[in-house]
């Protein structure tokens, strides 16, 4: 009976969402962290206050990611997203089923679009469904799907419930310069998903000024928690380290530092 307990306390735990004592988490990116073991990377966030790590790359999937997942939990972390290029060949259960019934979510890069790859889309966050895993479109410069607006219309022409949004903070500074960052969150409130966040200057022309540490830049992250909060979105929140200079460690110590200052806003 007590062991029932425990599995259901997990469970629950999982499909929150939310690091414990209610309180939203904070997931490093697979690429702000340090090189190392996977014990060595759970034994980095845990020291550092992360509730897990985020956006684990394709090549970590399958048997990668049940290890990743056994020694994270055993740390008492979370392995909360990966994330996966759209094809035309849909994801299949084995690659990530070790994140079934943890409230996880698949982050879906669309480079290019066509009717087989939404097809394929619709079939991967049918399959996702069924592990209680969510899918998510990362918009992403470049990419077909880069904007809040376009993000909506292809969660509409997939037309699953289980297909949704990740809106990332360097991604909508850069592609969106011209909506106001309150207009792109209610843009896609009720299809949100995950998002990210990172240290940025508003206007920034490269990525070594809209992807920085948490603690610096002018992009005014309470602000953007607030907004979330007004639109519905009280969930865990992602770390983007995607080329920050310096030592990822003190990075992520630096980071932590202003999350923790922000959440007491």
């Amino acid at each position: 009976m007590v062991k029932i307990l425990l599995r259901l306390i997990i469970s629950l735990v999982g499909v929150c969402g939310l690091a414990a004592g209610g309180e939203r988490g904070l997931y490093a990116f697979f690429n702000a962290v340090p090189k190392g073991t996977v014990e060595e990377q759970a034994q980095v966030l845990k020291e550092l206050g992360y509730a897990g790590m985020s956006q684990v790359y394709e090549a970590e999937l399958g048997e990668k990611l049940e290890k990743r997942v056994r020694v994270f939990e055993k740390a008492g972390l979370k392995v909360k997203s990966v994330y996966v290029l759209a094809t035309e060949k849909p994801m299949v259960a084995k690659q990530v089923k070790a994140l079934a019934n943890r409230g996880a979510v698949i982050e879906l890069q669309v480079r290019t679009l066509s009717p087989e790859i939404v097809d394929s889309i619709r079939k991967t966050a049918e399959m996702a469904k069924g592990l209680k895993i969510k899918v998510a479109v990362y918009l992403h410069a470049n990419f077909a799907v880069e904007r809040t607006d376009q993000a909506v219309e292809l969660v509409k022409e997939v037309g699953h419930e289980n297909f949704g949004v990740m809106l990332n903070v360097c991604h909508f500074l850069h592609c969106e310069r011209g909506v106001d960052l309150e207009e792109g969150i209610k843009r896609v409130a009720k299809y949100l998903f995950f998002v990210s966040t990172n240290g940025a200057k508003v206007g920034g022309k490269g990525w070594g000024e809209l992807i920085q540490s948490l603690d610096k830049g002018d992009f005014d992250q309470g602000a953007f928690l607030k907004l979330l909060k007004k639109y519905g979105y009280e969930g865990d929140v992602g770390l983007q380290g995607y080329r920050v200079k310096g030592d990822r460690k003190d990075n992520l110590r630096r980071s932590m530092g202003k999350w923790k200052e922000v959440m007491k806003e």
